[in-house]
């Protein structure tokens, strides 16, 4: 092999080793929309009409659908709820859960799926008891030895008014919001009624009290719900001047302090209805609705959808997803992203009467798969083997029998998953909050797909002000959409205290008692060996409990963190 020969191979050597030790992420960029759909399928067929889908798609992989159906009592409509599952790319048998008795008064309406942060699935849907629609609901629960059963039912609202169409979804702080829609009055065929959509929240077992959110002169029905990977929570409802006139898409969102103004986010001059918002792997909102549209007389509703990819700032043109000919109709849209090994695909279930508008049955289309993307988050910011609130004190305690009050630093793991398709590699910085804001570090490491890794801090508490810190900690890949940035920071509260000089019993506090205790100890050394010696009584760390230490505790009376 000649000189050139040789220098040629070792520039392709060269070349090749860098492209291999290079990350995936900088050669890769995402998937990103419009995607193309396929379908729609039948998923589920029977007669009598089947309608107003709910899906979800489980952390465990199984993708749920609920909705309404007259099969069983087709004469006079009863509706009840069914409910099926998907696990392993097959669909089980539909599961009657209401089974409303043909001869009584009852009848429901209007599934609503939800998953809490225990993996608990939750089903509300509106049910007639005695003469007015309540919100009631079931959890489903799978126990220790893998046996699956449904709670008793609950009865959520109580009114002598209409309570229908609800919707929900889970925070990520844990938070469960259920929106609904109300009747302003009990009407009867000659009075006019408002509908309004109300909502209530529940955390740890406790609900909040109904709440009214519109407070328009419409009629505000059909609402679809999501909380975003930024944290945002984003409402599309239909609203419409009176029963008579078409119906319109507005949208409002809560950014945990406060609400928006809402807004009319779909124009169009026939009806809008039935809104679905949700988001896909990539961090595109989506919103999916039906359309009235046709000439007079040969009118059809049809699916439509638009997408955002800057967290509903802008959003694209609409787009027509089902296109069937008069008289067949295609409505009820309910979106979700499916997130399986082999299945990345947006499923849009729909309401249709295809092929010859006979009989109502629920189908589905699929998008082309969300894959592969880029997308990383922080799972988890906690003090490492230190009990929370994990307890320092500005100054360490030279004789604190108890390692965490001898010692000032403080270490803190930050947890980074990747449920993206990428080996990502990044970077974490950590930030202390109270009355301001201190930096404790930035950390750089690599998260295998589908995996977490963990990096620790330590942070010495030395000389920072006692107080009640919150951690707050943002990974950063720059190649991720802007979508998938939203779950890129987390923050948690109360996380670590820094103690005032004088606390002896660490309760946040420098108070009579602590007072107390160093002048009952007052006098008493480390080698004295009697009981009166106490090792957070002695401030300064010379081994004696003196005047020093009594004059700091007097001048820290009353502080608490």
């Amino acid at each position: 092999m000649g000189a050139n020969s040789k220098t040629s191979f070792l520039a392709i050597s060269i070349v090749i080793l860098s492209v291999a030790l290079v990350p995936e992420s900088i050669h890769m960029v995402s998937a990103s929309p419009p995607y193309t759909w396929t379908g729609p399928t039948r998923v589920d067929q029977s007669p009598g009409l089947d309608l107003l889908p709910s899906v979800l798609q489980a952390r465990n992989g199984t993708l749920w659908m609920a909705w309404q159906s007259s099969r069983f009592n087709q004469s006079f409509p009863k509706f009840d709820i069914f409910y099926k599952t998907r696990t392993g790319g097959l669909w089980n048998n539909p599961v009657n859960l209401t089974n409303v008795n043909l001869f009584s008064t009852g009848n429901n309406a209007s599934p609503a799926l939800a998953q809490f942060a225990n993996d608990t699935v939750i089903l509300f849907w509106s049910s007639l008891i005695g003469n007015s629609y309540k919100i009631v609901y079931e959890k489903y629960h799978v126990d220790k030895y893998g046996n699956e059963f449904w709670s008793n039912r609950i009865q959520l609202t109580s009114t002598n008014l209409n309570d229908t169409a609800p919707s929900a979804t889970v925070a990520r702080d844990g938070t469960l919001w259920l929106f609904w829609s109300r009747q302003n009055t009990t009407c009867t065929t000659t009075c006019t009624f408002k509908d309004q959509l109300y909502y209530k929240t529940v955390r740890n077992g406790a609900w909040s009290p109904d709440t009214k959110l519109t407070t328009n002169t419409s009629l505000n029905d059909g609402s679809s719900v999501m909380v975003g990977k930024d944290g945002i929570l984003r409402l599309v409802w239909e609203e419409r001047a009176t029963a008579e006139s078409n119906s319109q898409l507005f949208y409002n969102s809560y950014n945990g302090a406060i609400w928006g103004t809402e807004s009319q986010v779909v124009s169009s001059s026939m009806p809008d209805a039935h809104p679905s918002i949700m988001q896909d792997r990539n961090g595109t909102i989506w919103l999916f609705w039906a359309r009235l549209q046709g000439p007079v007389n040969q009118e059809a509703w049809a699916i439509y959808s638009k997408f955002s990819t800057n967290n509903g700032s802008t959003w694209s043109t609409e787009s027509q997803i089902t296109n069937d000919a008069y008289p067949v109709d295609d409505d009820n849209p309910a979106a979700i992203q499916s997130n399986t090994p082999t299945d990345k695909s947006i499923w849009v279930f729909i309401r249709s009467d295809r092929p010859n508008a006979v009989d109502f049955d629920i189908w589905a289309l699929n998008s082309s798969p969300v894959s592969p993307v880029h997308d990383v988050k922080i799972s988890t910011v906690a003090p490492l083997n230190c009990a929370q609130p994990c307890k320092k004190y500005p100054t360490p305690l030279k004789y604190a029998p108890v390692p965490q009050y001898a010692n000032p630093v403080v270490n803190i793991t930050v947890t980074v998953s990747n449920p993206g398709d990428f080996v990502e590699s990044f970077s974490v910085t950590l930030t202390a909050m109270n009355t301001t804001s201190s930096s404790i570090g930035t950390l750089a490491g690599n998260v295998a797909i589908g995996g977490s890794t963990s990096v620790v801090f330590s942070w010495n508490t030395t000389g920072f002000k006692p107080g009640r810190y919150a951690l707050s900690a943002t990974v950063t890949v720059p190649i991720e959409s802007v979508g998938n940035r939203g779950d890129d920071p987390l923050g948690v509260t109360n996380q670590v205290w820094i103690l005032p000089l004088g606390d002896i019993d660490q309760d946040g506090l420098v108070s009579l008692i602590d007072v107390s205790v160093i002048f009952y100890d007052y006098g008493f050394s480390h080698n004295c060996g009697c009981s009166r010696w106490n090792p957070y009584a002695d401030l300064n760390g010379n081994g004696i409990v003196d005047i020093v230490d009594a004059g700091v505790a007097a001048r820290n009376y009353g502080i608490t963190t």
